[in-house]
């Protein structure tokens, strides 16, 4: 496998070109080889595209984008150990009081607009402690209160099913004649027949079958569940309705709009296609990598304005086997495949606030590892649920072996640490996330555990029975 940046590196890039006030789906180890240039190979003869290898997992990215600006999906740095978390109405709320936070329609400079159902609530943390070794560390800031924001209802407190309104918007973008399409439409039905939308599975949890977020969304607060007798809480997603379909073509060539453009951040060029390859044959799918701040300030910009936003729902943008990276060399960065975060329709002031994911439905062989169909969308969904305005930050870093590609990160984000391990259901890969236990550095989870009483901090076990080390990033 080819890696192809430091977690270090990625941290410092994500935040340079930072994706709006979004977290963004990283993979930077799953491509299986290097990438082959040139004209299409012998075997396919299509024009204008270019051979590679399958993908590697760890090149999945999901950042953060903080748009606090007048322009929706404007980038800027992305917060790092501030009073104000870097959200919007931050700027009307006091210093520190929309860290964790849920906005009030109507109050402190939030305009007066429905929003998503948000519940907030905060964990104590002590001097930091190291639980590989016994040592006591110095956590940043500790010991503190760490607020935190979540969609639905508090699970402590409420026994009841909150229902969210969705909103998915295909996006089609087109690289001209003789070029495979990559039409998100064609995955709408898709994905709204995933586990992400319909009760499929009960997840050895018991009970009736749940949709695949709310069940993993119950399985991190299980312990609060079990103690309370809250059996008929659920924070369920109704099923999508569809809004226009988006077309873009994109520019004939790596031309003036691209070569240009202030949009482009890597390179010369605004994206290129691929073909997956085997040795010097195409024999896999064919997929699009696109320059990340074209596709956020010129493409998911232009797709923004076109639809009527309800602020009150989750809007999902989706395309179809397109990564964000450099186009002409993906080594060099390459590949997010999904984003979430919040913005605002029109101008700064009157515009509404709200919260959204894109994510790239991905076809089998693009990656190594089955980050297949919604897998990029079950990550955003999962992350939106446990931080919809991103402002979830933690005092300290986390880092995870099995999430390199994102270094060290001081965001409550369960999908980064995750990328690549899935927990297959009928037929699609929602990939498995991290328990809300394991930012809270809780040393007896409350987590769901499918052996009973082992301590665990996500679903499939992979980050094991510890919590994340609070030194390690010092």
């Amino acid at each position: 496998m080819v890696s192809l940046f430091s977690p270090l590196s990625v941290r410092k890039k994500i935040i340079l070109a930072s994706m709006s006030l979004l977290t963004v789906l990283l993979l930077s180890g799953f491509f299986t080889a290097t990438f082959a240039f040139g004209s299409a190979s012998s075997s396919s003869s299509t024009p204008g595209v270019m051979s590679s290898p399958a993908l590697t997992a760890n090149q999945a990215l999901f950042s953060v984008v903080d748009p606090t600006r007048t322009s929706p999906f404007s980038p800027q740095n992305a917060p790092e150990h501030t009073t104000n978390c870097g959200v919007p109405f931050a700027n009307y709320w006091g210093p520190g009081t929309a860290c964790g936070a849920c906005p009030t329609p109507g109050v402190d400079g939030f305009p007066n607009q429905p929003t998503v159902a948000c519940w907030s609530s905060s964990f104590q943390l002590g001097p930091g402690v190291d639980y590989y070794s016994g040592n006591t560390t110095d956590n940043e800031k500790c010991p503190c209160t760490v607020p935190y924001a979540m969609i639905g209802a508090n699970p402590r407190k409420s026994d009841t099913t909150t229902s969210v309104g969705v909103n998915i918007y295909a996006m089609n973008v087109n690289f001209g004649a003789g070029v495979p399409k990559f039409d998100g439409s064609a995955n709408v039905s898709s994905t709204i027949a995933s586990p992400l939308f319909k009760a499929d599975s009960n997840y050895g949890m018991g009970g009736a079958a749940k949709q695949y977020e709310d069940a993993m969304f119950r399985a991190e607060f299980w312990g609060y569940l079990q103690s309370s007798g809250d059996t008929n809480f659920n924070v369920a997603l109704s099923t999508p309705s569809t809004g226009p379909t988006f077309s873009f073509s994109m520019p004939s060539n790596s031309g003036t709009e691209c070569t240009s453009s202030l949009y482009v951040a890597f390179h010369d060029g605004c994206g290129a296609v691929y073909c997956v390859t085997s040795g010097n044959k195409c024999v896999g799918p064919f997929f699009a990598v696109i320059d990340p701040v074209f596709f956020q300030y010129v493409i998911l910009q232009k797709a923004v304005d076109s639809v009527n936003i309800n602020p009150a729902a989750l809007s999902i943008f989706l395309t179809s086997n397109i990564v964000l990276g450099d186009p002409l060399n993906p080594a060099n960065y390459c590949c997010i495949i999904g984003f979430h975060g919040w913005d605002q329709t029109g101008m700064l002031l009157n515009g509404k606030y709200f919260t959204f994911a894109w994510a790239s439905y991905t076809s089998p062989g693009i990656f190594s590892v089955p980050i297949d169909d919604v897998n990029a969308l079950s990550h955003e969904i999962g992350e939106w649920m446990n931080d919809p305005w991103t402002n979830n930050a933690l005092p300290y870093e986390w880092a995870a072996i099995t999430g390199p590609q994102y270094g060290c990160s001081n965001i409550l984000e369960v999908g980064d640490p995750l990328v690549g391990y899935v927990i297959p259901t009928n037929g699609y890969h929602p990939q498995d996330l991290a328990y809300f236990s394991w930012f809270a550095q809780q040393k007896v989870s409350i987590g769901f555990s499918k052996s009973g009483n082992q301590t665990t901090y996500d679903f499939l076990h992979i980050l094991g029975s510890k919590p994340p080390r609070p030194n390690v990033c010092a």
